[in-house]
């Protein structure tokens, strides 16, 4: 394991840590969208076993559950161990009773060779050290014919979740120290990217569909304050620490950038997702 390995690890799991209940809040009503083409793309049928990687809140992992029912079996990994409450939270409120959380890394799965019907990962990849040694690993951990499915975000122009408000957040941020940058969630957007990650990885007949769905902010100054006041730590204290007038300005710069996407009472901004399959 490399120095930047362990930091981009370690960053990541204190950064998500730190902000479970808050992404949770912002995130419902929107990864469940994703999530369903996902399981259409992919397809888990009835008694099998599936592991979601990245579980993050357990969106996936849940919906999962359903559609192996009973018979079958998920399993939810993190590298944040916060999020067990929650994937508990979630099975419980879809009624599923078999889903179990291990914290684990993406790259470092801590489970049986050949264990798996069905591997999926939805937003996460972007944010591993190396997504090739967690595609690796997710080919490992399925049985041959096994399937992997995976949604990563596409370029900027495409994604106005990041691309609206991001560039007025940039220039507060301070510049990371050589070999400290941390990955962002639009690191595996470039055309054919991910699709060339998967085939390093080993996997076979490769497929890819590209889904745009509105992501919906009821209220743009709740936006505000999860994503700035509530958001990464190097957000959250680079604007902590502008004037007031200044931070008055870049809250109302950023309200304004939002309401261009404004649609039947609430912001809609269409956001494209690539999603992946492939067959060990």
């Amino acid at each position: 394991m490399s120095d930047r390995a362990a930091f981009v690890r370690e960053s990541m799991r204190r950064s998500w840590g730190a902000r479970t209940a808050q992404y949770a809040a912002v995130t419902a009503g929107n990864s469940d969208r994703y999530a369903a083409a996902l399981l259409e793309l992919v397809g888990p049928r009835p008694g099998e076993r599936v592991l979601d990687v990245a579980t993050g809140p357990g969106v996936v992992a849940a919906a999962a559950a359903l559609a192996v029912g009973p018979s079958g079996a998920v399993v939810a990994t993190d590298l944040a161990p916060e999020w067990e409450e929650f994937v508990a939270r979630g099975a419980a409120e879809a009624g599923v009773s078999n889903v179990t959380f291990r914290a684990a890394s993406a790259d470092a799965l801590d489970l049986p060779d050949g264990s798996f019907d069905v591997a999926l990962c939805q937003f996460g990849l972007m944010f591993v050290p190396e997504p090739v040694a967690a595609l690796r690993e997710m080919r490992r951990v399925l049985r041959d014919g096994g399937r992997l499915g995976a949604v990563v975000w596409s370029t900027v122009e495409r994604v106005p979740l990041f691309g609206a408000t991001g560039p007025l957040l940039q220039p507060y941020l301070p510049a990371p120290a050589p070999g400290q940058e941390l990955p962002t969630p639009l690191a595996l957007g470039a055309p054919g990217l991910i699709e060339r990650l998967v085939a390093e990885a080993g996997l076979r007949d490769i497929r890819s569909e590209w889904h745009t769905l509105d992501y919906l902010v009821p209220d743009p100054e709740e936006r505000w304050r999860a994503d700035v006041l509530e958001g990464q730590p190097a957000v959250r204290e680079a604007v902590a620490a502008l004037a007031d007038a200044e931070r008055r300005a870049l809250h109302d710069r950023y309200i304004a950038a939002l309401e261009p996407y404004r649609r039947e009472g609430a912001i809609r901004l269409p956001c494209e997702a690539i999603f992946v399959a492939a067959v060990r």
